[in-house]
């Protein structure tokens, strides 16, 4: 049986590049406030392959789970994640695929595959996720699919995007390098509606 956490893991994100491979956690962070300004939101627009390490912690009601991120690729639309959990029992788990055909394998069961991503979602795992704008908030940008608006939260002056009904809160921002025109990308994002809390802590960015 598929676990209610591989829902979330699979939803697909966006990072492409110019700057290499690198590890972000020896530099110091910036100021969160970089993450919005026009010419950072270009960058980000701009980067559409990427590959990523970390941990997601999914909370829905009562519930909560957590996993590691053994790796997340990301090329275009189509994405390549593996993910494991000595909490919850999983192996090496990949979940691969697209926006319109997803394909979720598990160790010693047979692949599960649907053309219709939203519904196999619904069915087999009793999740509904905005899986469009996705790709776009896990790196600092609004989904081009709806209107937003952008705040920054108290003293701290995190970001905070909303947008179709969730909101997305931005931490630990940080350069992908020591160039001076690298992105600022988030380390720590937070998505929520209503009893769904998604969050991700990212280690490592690396862009290829």
């Amino acid at each position: 049986m598929i676990r209610p956490l591989l829902s979330l893991i699979w939803i697909g994100l966006v990072l492409s590049g110019l700057w290499g491979c690198q590890s972000l956690e020896s530099r110091p962070a910036a100021d969160n406030n970089r993450l919005t300004e026009s010419r950072n939101q270009l960058r980000l627009s701009q980067l559409t392959q990427w590959q990523l390490q970390g941990k997601i912690g999914v909370t829905q009601g009562n519930q909560r789970d957590s996993a590691a991120i053994n790796y997340w690729k990301q090329a275009q639309e189509h994405f390549e994640i593996q993910v494991s959990s000595t909490l919850l029992g999983l192996g090496a788990t990949a979940i691969y695929g697209d926006p319109s055909y997803l394909t979720i394998e598990e160790s010693g069961e047979p692949p599960v595959s649907s053309s219709n991503p939203q519904q196999l979602l619904a069915q087999s795992l009793g999740w509904q996720l905005p899986l469009s704008a996705m790709p776009f908030w896990i790196k600092g940008l609004p989904s081009p699919n709806a209107p937003h608006s952008w705040q920054h939260e108290g003293n701290s002056k995190n970001p905070i995007l909303q947008q179709s009904d969730w909101v997305i809160r931005y931490d630990r921002l940080l350069p992908l390098s020591s160039s001076k025109d690298a992105p600022f990308l988030p380390h720590k994002v937070v998505m929520s509606q209503g009893n769904k809390e998604i969050k991700i802590v990212i280690s490592e960015w690396m862009i290829q």
